[in-house]
């Protein structure tokens, strides 16, 4: 940000050209970013659920998906009598039919039949990612627009001389009432400039007034 070398301190006219350049610069990346949003959303859209499977569904996810399904199954109150109902909600919701033989045991599911509920499990949690991506995509992904906005900076002003010549600040001057024109203080009028600074520091001087800037806008 620019200013006159004193830490936190910029002319008046540099603070509403510096706040107008980041509202513009903020509504422009905060668009940009949406664009890219929706990008990322038609590209998961694309993909085959194995894809979305590899890419987006943790393992641990589908680890606790199949946890939840034996649970339903009433694993914990013991897995001869659970067996029958694990089989039948894993044809129901995941479409995977286990060999009692290679996949159970008298304690429950084999590593093996583990291994093919996880997966199942993981290709279900991704057809459910991408019909939910589908859908947003079909009825509009949302976006903010800004079409106003108001920003209020309260600020520390103050009137600074300037050499003439070089343009430098000099003492600070007492800033004198607006209806005052022409020459304030034996300095010409237009070799004052305002300065601002926040309002939380601590060297404010007599000549020193506390207000705030409100700018408005449209787009």
């Amino acid at each position: 940000m620019p200013g006159n070398g004193e830490t936190g301190v910029i002319g008046l006219a540099e603070l509403v050209a510096t706040v107008v350049d980041e509202i513009v610069d903020g509504a422009h990346r905060a668009q940009l970013a949406q664009e890219e949003d929706c990008r990322e959303l038609e590209a998961i859209a694309a993909l085959d659920p194995a894809a979305v499977a590899d890419q987006l569904v943790t393992r641990q996810a589908a680890e606790d998906w199949a946890d939840a399904l034996l649970e339903r199954a009433g694993a914990s109150d013991g897995w001869p009598r659970a067996s029958a109902t694990f089989l039948r909600l894993a044809a129901q919701e995941l479409q995977l039919s286990l060999d009692r033989r290679n996949d159970f045991d008298r304690f429950g599911l084999t590593e093996v039949g583990r291994g093919k509920v996880v997966a199942a499990a993981r290709r279900r949690l991704a057809h459910e990612q991408i019909q939910a991506v589908r859908q947003v995509l079909r009825q509009g992904a949302p976006r903010v627009r800004i079409t106003s906005g108001e920003v209020v900076v309260k600020l520390e002003m103050r009137a600074r001389r300037t050499a003439a010549a070089t343009g430098l600040p000099t003492a600070p001057a007492a800033l004198k009432p607006l209806r005052v024109v022409g020459r304030v203080g034996g300095a010409a009028a237009s070799n004052l400039r305002i300065e601002v600074s926040p309002v939380e520091r601590k060297d404010a001087t007599a000549a020193a007034v506390v207000g705030e800037i409100r700018l408005c806008f449209t787009t």
